[in-house]
């Protein structure tokens, strides 16, 4: 599509779709006691060439477009980075203190147990889905896939049980992240190994950078921004009435910190980290500020949750066949999603009938 209203046009309606079915299931969800995550995700599930796209072929023709589906593929990205940030923004890591050694025991295990039972699972089915790659690299592939924790899922959902600022939250969500970076280098191993080119140094580097990074924002990047914070005045006389934790953000204060988190995850995406992990860290950084995160919550959550959110979680599986299943139409991928460990090792049916694509490489984006 070279013209932009032919292209602006499908988005609009694929947007307006995408966003009215996730608030449905969620609202169906919380309605039976479950998680409003649940519910996105199978809003996404029946837009897909599965449920909808039997019924209405033209829908999964229109959203089967490569322009719109790039450009959804943007948006969920962005939702992504702002949920991580918000996520990082809304737990109290101050319960570290007390429940930092759980969380260590928690993450290890968190570890271990999954990529046990990954390299076992792949050695059972390596003959049926990868008889013609080598077993070891498809076992190590899919035992560290499966050790990836969904961080913005699990997030999300200790967000809407309130466990956000209680130690339990902070343990669960601690041990999911530890996990997540250990999983990624793991990843990175895994493939240098796997592809003849592993290299200390270029590990060292990677895990140095990370670690600089997490240095640069709690030591300079966190006061010198609460400090610009801190010293602006309330934008209106009726703002000024306001307790400080009652006062609105304001657009400059919102630039400020929409700036930061942009950058942020720009810094971890060019060290071949998940971009979304910049911005977590950030918010981690600046959560210690009661008065900051619970306004930035109250200003930037309904807008993240409300729009992009709803893109980021339905689309991925808006493009699955549950029917391949039954055609035998398995493909593995070795690429990781912070969003979605069942995305990171398997992608059903993407693939024509009676295909086993074991997907080579590693891509540092989510799964197309």
């Amino acid at each position: 599509m070279s013209n932009f209203h032919e292209l602006f046009l499908p988005l609009l309606v694929q947007l307006a779709a995408i966003i009215a079915a996730a608030r449905i299931g969620a609202v169906v969800f919380r309605a039976i006691g479950q998680p409003e995550v649940v519910g996105e995700i199978l809003a996404g599930l029946l837009l897909g060439p599965s449920c909808l796209g039997r019924l209405a072929p033209e829908w999964l023709t229109l959203a089967a477009d490569v322009e719109t589906r790039f450009a959804l593929r943007v948006l969920s990205e962005l939702g992504l980075v702002l949920l991580m940030f918000l996520v990082g923004l809304e737990f109290d890591f101050s319960h570290l203190r007390h429940v930092g050694r759980t969380a260590g025991a928690v993450a290890a295990a968190g570890i271990a147990v999954p990529f046990a039972l990954g390299a076992a699972l792949a050695v059972a089915i390596h003959p049926v889905v990868a008889a013609d790659v080598p077993r070891t690299g498809f076992a190590l592939f899919l035992a560290t896939a499966l050790s990836i924790t969904a961080i913005p899922i699990l997030g999300r959902i200790m967000i809407e049980l309130g466990l956000q600022r209680t130690s339990i939250g902070t343990l669960t969500i601690t041990a999911a992240v530890v996990d997540d970076v250990v999983g990624w280098v793991l990843l990175i191993v895994v493939a240098s190994v796997v592809g003849g080119e592993f290299s200390w140094v270029a590990l060292g580097t990677t895990a140095a950078s990370i670690l600089a990074f997490a240095a640069l924002v709690f030591l300079i990047v966190r006061p010198v921004t609460l400090r610009i914070l801190a010293a602006e005045r309330p934008a209106t006389t009726q703002a000024a009435l306001l307790s400080p934790l009652e006062q609105p953000l304001s657009t400059a204060k919102s630039a400020v910190l929409l700036v930061l988190v942009l950058l942020a995850a720009a810094a971890t995406s060019s060290l071949g980290v998940f971009a979304a992990f910049g911005p977590f860290v950030l918010g981690a950084a600046l959560s210690t500020n009661r008065r900051v995160a619970e306004a930035v919550t109250a200003q930037w959550r309904p807008l993240v949750f409300a729009m992009l959110l709803p893109v980021f979680l339905p689309t991925p599986v808006c493009r699955r066949i549950l029917g391949g299943w039954r055609a035998g139409c398995i493909g593995a991928s070795p690429r990781p999603s912070l969003a979605s460990p069942w995305q990171a090792s398997w992608s059903v049916a993407d693939w024509p009938p009676g295909c086993a694509d074991v997907r080579r490489g590693i891509a540092p984006a989510w799964p197309s």
